[in-house]
């Protein structure tokens, strides 16, 4: 086997790893929302907004050209994702049975077993098919991804869009970590305010923090696209954009 092809068939394995990772951790994200069902009315346009988001993620990977700007479908899950949990907490704390940690625990009960599993098969193979020093990140990639910080360390190390994605397993927790950081903060926000606000006065301070984080995502997106990708303040406006649905 020639040295081209070495690289190639090495190539084609991270190819595989990552879009394993993908698939699971798309697992994750489709489950995140499942214990929700019991507990407020189910809406079936809910599956379908996360297949079509799900579709065009795996399709942008799989195949970049036929479908350029796919990624946009972790945008859909973060507005799906705000939409959710804004309305499962605004109805509890309107019930007054609402608490913080019961909420978080609820939460990591979701989306450990699966982002247990995704760690599990990302690096069995990943020990296969990495090269030493991309295993020794993909190591330092899973603590910052179990630590929720993922985000900010892929933004310093690497690009959603460089051509080294395939050497990054975990890249795509990078969501999760701007999810994880985003309801670290989000239920207290709510727990202060709710009672003490109309919902007309809620409704126009979140939409003051969302044109804030709006206009955070436009500079940054001309200045810094890295950081405009990755990071919560930008992120922010889309899963308050559900959050203001589920008001």
């Amino acid at each position: 086997m020639s040295r081209v092809d070495s690289r190639d068939a090495v190539r084609c394995g991270r190819t595989a790893a990552y879009d394993l990772a993908l698939q699971a951790q798309l697992l994750v994200s489709s489950d995140r929302h499942q214990a929700h069902h019991g507990a407020i009315n189910y809406l079936p346009f809910i599956d379908g907004l996360r297949a079509i988001a799900i579709l065009a993620v795996v399709t942008y990977h799989a195949i970049p050209g036929v479908l350029p700007g796919g990624f946009a479908g972790v945008d859909i899950f973060f507005v799906i994702s705000g939409f959710l949990i804004t309305r499962l907490i605004n109805r509890e704390i309107r019930e007054k049975r609402f608490s913080l940690p019961k909420f978080l625990l609820r939460r990591a009960r979701r989306l450990l077993p699966a982002a247990i599993a995704c760690f599990a098969l990302t690096l069995s193979i990943s020990y296969f098919v990495l090269l030493p020093v991309d295993f020794q990140n993909f190591g330092r990639s899973m603590v910052a991804t179990i630590l929720m910080y993922s985000n900010l360390f892929y933004y310093h190390i690497s690009g959603y869009f460089s051509p080294q994605v395939f050497e990054i397993p975990l890249l795509h927790t990078w969501s999760l970590a701007v999810e994880d950081q985003f309801y670290i903060t989000w239920p207290a926000i709510l727990m202060l305010i709710m009672p003490r606000l109309s919902r007309a006065s809620l409704l126009a301070i979140v939409t003051g923090i969302l044109t804030l984080s709006l206009a955070i995502a436009v500079k940054k997106t001309g200045a810094d696209p890295e950081w405009a990708f990755f990071m919560l303040p930008s992120r922010a406006w889309e899963l308050l954009l559900g959050c203001l649905l589920g008001l």
